[in-house]
């Protein structure tokens, strides 16, 4: 039987789940001071009604997807709901039985998405109407991938579904089998390297299947970890490159057409890797976000949250930013990873979602069930001055 256990913002177990990472140390930056940040923080929504203690509500989940004119937002509570960018009016609400707790993906004017009711949706992005669904049985917390007309769907029964992208019906499936007694909530995105789909799973394993019929073409192990075995994150692949790492093991570089071992490193994650030029960004569950040296793994430097484990990374000029699950929403320094910005969302509430990037701002939801915006100011990204702690 395999149990699952979820990262919550709010809950009391997170120091068991993180191994007390970053919780040990609580309001590391108290005395940071923020007299010019690079980002000015706005609200755009809330998905829940009334008023309540935080932390009393199950943390919401979901995630924010925003275009040049509509606003997207996957939760828990309210299923998909979309929004006028300019104006933030609401257009439409399409309801799901327990909500969309995972992330949405927006292609050809068709929002795919699973959800907690074990279906796969392809909803019209302007009306909010039913285009398709796929029972998967099982819920579904990834961003579905797109390739070649076909969409890759991993479900939390460990099962990654190929579909027709324009009518849903099945093509294949490749269901992983393994005895996991534990493993954090949240699945593996496919990524798609030549005539391959490279995808994680919670046994530890990193597999290439065909694109054609799903078989098996190799498998690499790469969590060394003795905790949570899972590989959540989405493979990132460049120059033949796979980058991997697994929850709280390890980050692995392998050759994408193989799975040979180029390098590894002991610090994991579940979120996806960000590459630029030579250097790699990791938001890694030990509480940390870590740089390091593309082709050697070699650690450059290494930023400490106050408490809990950080999102997904956005980049963007000198900055790098991103939620932590615990109160706080941060900016740090690309070059050397110093504290540029830190925003208090609540001591009880944090974000377990990853932030969306468009245009000058970025969006993401709380785990209190806010959407806020954070908009970059221009003197920051043109370098007319620096921040200081």
């Amino acid at each position: 039987m395999k149990l699952f256990f979820r990262l919550l913002a709010a809950s009391a177990a997170l120091p068991i789940l993180v191994g007390g990472a970053g919780c040990g140390a609580r309001n590391i930056y108290r005395n940071a001071k923020f007299q010019k940040p690079p980002l000015i923080p706005g609200y755009v929504h809330t998905t829940r009604d009334g008023t309540f203690e935080a932390g009393v509500e199950p943390v919401e989940g979901g995630q924010v997807l925003a275009t040049a004119d509509s606003i997207y937002v996957a939760s828990e509570t309210n299923g998909i709901e979309a929004f006028d960018r300019a104006g933030r009016a609401r257009r439409w609400r399409f309801a799901v039985k327990n909500g969309v707790p995972g992330q949405v993906v927006l292609e050809g004017g068709t929002l795919y998405f699973g959800a907690e009711d074990g279906v796969f949706y392809a909803v019209d992005a302007e009306f909010g109407r039913l285009n398709w669904k796929y029972e998967t049985k099982a819920p579904v917390f990834a961003a579905a991938s797109i390739s070649g007309g076909k969409i890759f769907v991993s479900a939390s029964d460990d099962v990654l579904y190929c579909l027709d992208k324009a009518s849903g019906k099945w093509i294949w499936h490749y269901k992983r089998g393994g005895d996991y007694i534990t493993t954090v909530r949240g699945n593996s995105t496919a990524a798609v390297f030549e005539n391959q789909a490279l995808v994680g799973f919670s046994d530890g394993y990193l597999v290439a299947l065909g694109l054609a019929d799903g078989n098996l073409k190799w498998e690499v192990k790469v969590h060394s970890g003795t905790k949570f075995t899972d590989v959540d994150a989405l493979p990132m692949i460049e120059d033949r490159r796979v980058y991997v790492p697994s929850y709280d093991g390890s980050l692995y570089a392998l050759e994408a057409a193989n799975g040979k071992t180029l390098w590894h490193v002991d610090v994991g994650g579940s979120r996806k890797v960000v590459i630029e030029d030579k250097t790699l960004y990791l938001a890694s569950s030990d509480g940390h976000v870590y740089a390091l040296n593309k082709d050697s793994g070699k650690i450059l430097w290494k930023f400490e949250l106050d408490r809990g484990v950080p999102t997904d990374l956005v980049l963007r000029q000198n900055y790098i930013a991103f939620g932590g699950s615990q109160e706080y929403f941060y900016v740090i320094h690309k070059g050397d990873g110093s504290l540029a910005y830190r925003f208090d969302a609540g001591l009880r509430s944090g974000f377990v979602s990853s932030p969306a990037q468009s245009g000058n701002e970025i969006f993401i939801l709380s785990g209190y069930g806010n959407v806020y915006t954070f908009r970059w100011r221009e003197a920051a990204l043109h370098g007319r001055y620096f921040q200081w702690q």
